[in-house]
């Protein structure tokens, strides 16, 4: 039952996902004009959640509709342990560029400084995710995953050591992200406090909702593992987790992409066009 709830939340929340970057994606390669600095970082969260959501969303899907006596998706090690290491990257890159947001935020509040600094961004973004990665080849760590053992490949919920190697790849990476951004978000508010006060903080609601992802992605991906690593029976931190994790590409294409797409965009009839006024107003700025 776990199982088959598991699929069936993944299928309707990952869809929503899906639909929500899909969209933003499609905005951003549609109109030029929108391509804004701060887009071009978010936009790397939205891609890399899409993959993370597609691959969750087929193995739900093979799970319900294929025959599960006469399928095991480990007969077939390109797509395994492919499926494996996109999970991880996806995960972890759409982690990593959060801190980048973070730091990107810092740096146009203390320094006014709004560059996109794409080079050092790239680096981070992928090499990291990538090497952490691929290092878990090293140790056998890739196989079947406990969720759905059939159809899905992450980390070898067989071999026994697997939750120092999911604490070591996985959490730990995403936990110190997590940190990380919560210091940023600290000095962030401390220099909006000393040069606008308390005021604009109240009114600038979209600071904080910067911030929720990565709070989101501790607390759902990070969790239950943590949690796991003291033997603490968690049969619903499963639940708990893909649900969230499931919606954590919709979360993202409102929270990020909100205020830079949808005041901007109207619908004409069947047509999606940019308002006018919103575009003198961003050129202005």
């Amino acid at each position: 039952m776990p199982q088959l709830f598991i699929a069936i939340e993944i299928l309707v929340l990952g869809s929503l996902s899906i639909i929500g970057c899909s969209f933003v994606i499609f905005c951003y390669l549609k109109f030029n004009e929108l391509r804004t600095d701060q887009l071009k970082i978010v936009i790397h969260i939205i891609i890399y959640d899409l993959i993370q959501q597609v691959l969750l969303f087929s193995s739900a899907v093979a799970f319900l509709i294929i025959d599960q006596s006469e399928f095991q998706l480990i007969a077939y090690p390109i797509i395994c342990y492919g499926q494996a290491t996109l999970l991880q990257f996806s995960l972890l890159s759409s982690t990593i560029w959060t801190t980048l947001i973070a730091n990107n935020l810092y740096r146009t509040v203390k320094y006014g400084d709004r560059k996109y600094h794409r080079m050092a961004y790239l680096t981070i973004g992928f090499l990291f995710p990538l090497l952490m990665s691929l290092l878990p080849f090293a140790f056998d760590a890739y196989g079947v995953s406990a969720i759905f053992p059939m159809s899905m490949c992450s980390f070898n919920s067989n071999k026994s050591e697997i939750k120092y190697l999911i604490l070591v790849f996985q959490d730990v990476p995403i936990w110190t992200t997590f940190v990380y951004n919560a210091v940023i978000f600290t000095l962030v508010i401390k220099e909006l406090y000393d040069n606008l006060g308390s005021k604009c903080i109240a009114e600038n609601k979209q600071i904080f909702l910067l911030f929720l992802y990565p709070f989101l992605v501790a607390v759902c991906w990070g969790m239950p593992a943590m949690i796991n690593q003291f033997k603490v029976d968690a049969r619903i931190w499963p639940i708990i987790s893909f649900g969230f994790g499931s919606l954590i590409g919709l979360l993202d294409s409102y929270l990020y992409c909100y205020l830079s797409l949808v005041r901007r965009l109207k619908w004409v009839g069947f047509s999606l066009e940019l308002k006018t006024e919103s575009i003198e107003m961003a050129r202005l700025q």
